[in-house]
């Protein structure tokens, strides 16, 4: 895993964001302060250059909700990152639609983590029109490989949760059962 910043504070705060991450199992024991250096030290890289992600398999971007910012990191990110890479976003507010006049890349999804994203163990992988299988089926992957549960939804207001009204639901064909059994 790699966390890039534009700036070196933001690289930092991002680094003891993931450390504070893990106080609560350092905390139960569940894990040493020795253990989290040791994966620290093997899986996470931080820099303040997008070039870090040339060889990416999947790039998740998780930037302010301002268009023009993603607008600016995405098209940084086309010219740097090969053709086959899985570009994906974590915005909760802004529709697919407007990425794909944007980006090249008209295969990119949404991963909406929630939050606490270290506690909560929904993935929500949200689709445009043009999601491609095989983005669909690496987003899918990547939820399974950070044990997490993936919930695939078409982009609509609310996606899955937010929501969160048994209408809502219903109105996009979603079997609750399903839904409530995996949040469980």
């Amino acid at each position: 895993m790699q966390s890039s910043g534009h700036r070196r504070s933001g690289r930092g705060s991002g680094s003891r964001g993931v450390r504070k991450t893990f106080d609560y199992a350092i905390k139960k024991k569940r894990m040493s302060q020795s253990d989290l250096e040791t994966m620290l030290e093997k899986q996470l890289s931080t820099t303040t250059s997008l070039e870090g992600a040339k060889d990416a398999d999947l790039v998740i971007e998780a930037v302010l909700e301002k268009m023009d910012v993603k607008q600016d990191i995405w098209k940084k990110l086309e010219a740097i990152c090969r053709p086959e890479t899985v570009f994906a976003t974590n915005t909760s507010a802004l529709p697919l639609p407007k990425w794909h006049q944007y980006s090249r890349i008209l295969a990119n999804d949404r991963l909406h983590f929630f939050n606490p994203a270290h506690r909560m163990q929904l993935l929500e992988i949200i689709c445009a029109e043009k999601t491609a299988d095989q983005t669909l089926a690496t987003s899918v992957a990547f939820a399974r490989s950070i044990k997490k549960i993936p919930i695939v939804v078409n982009d609509a207001p609310d996606f899955t949760c937010p929501g969160n009204s048994a209408g809502s639901l219903a109105d996009r064909s979603i079997w609750l059962p399903t839904v409530w059994m995996a949040v469980r």
